[in-house]
């Protein structure tokens, strides 16, 4: 537990952001049953409600409710949510400190991919237009005369997720060991 003094006097408590790898894997553990965790493992994959519910083993007859019914459970949200942190968290690239010349390609080139994600190309187009000043209207002037932008990405070390097969095929994760946690019946 961390205390911040703030300038107005008074204390906030806050607590130690947890690894992204033990959410991720605290929030499977928590999920009643394996369904529910290859419901998630699909979701974080990329896979639609409806696919990733058909994936997961329910019933193809009406798949699209079935997940629509599994995504209004909130430990069902925390596990999509803390997979997908995991997720950035083990894509990020380092690309240290680069001259604008050098943003510009690497933007351009992840807009150009056809196999990279659709919110990512968005952002690529967006940040070559903020830096062109195209995301505003022009007040005057040229961009020529304008300071070279310097992009900073940091890279955290991408923690791996062990898989397990079980007897039906299906890809699990392997969850650690941990104490149990009972909740009362509400």
């Amino acid at each position: 537990m961390e205390v911040h003094h703030l300038p107005n006097g008074a204390d906030q408590v806050s607590e130690p952001t947890p690894d992204p790898k033990e959410a991720f894997m605290a929030s499977l553990q928590a999920l009643k049953t394996n369904a529910q965790r290859d419901y998630v493992m699909a979701r974080i994959d990329g896979l639609n409600k409806s696919d990733a519910a058909r994936q997961a083993g329910y019933s193809a007859r009406y798949p699209g409710h079935v997940g629509a019914r599994l995504e209004k459970r909130a430990d069902v949200q925390l596990a999509i949510q803390a997979g997908l942190v995991l997720r950035r968290v083990e894509t990020e690239v380092d690309l240290g400190t680069i001259d604008r010349s050098e943003n510009v390609r690497v933007l351009a080139e992840i807009r150009d991919d056809p196999t990279a994600k659709p919110a990512d190309r968005i952002k690529a187009v967006q940040e070559l237009n903020r830096m062109e000043g195209l995301h505003q209207a022009p007040q005057g002037g040229s961009n020529q005369d304008k300071e070279p932008v310097r992009l900073a990405i940091i890279s955290v070390p991408a923690p791996q997720i062990e898989y397990e097969v079980d007897d039906q095929g299906r890809r699990l994760p392997i969850v650690p060991k941990g104490p149990v946690i009972e909740h009362e019946p509400r």
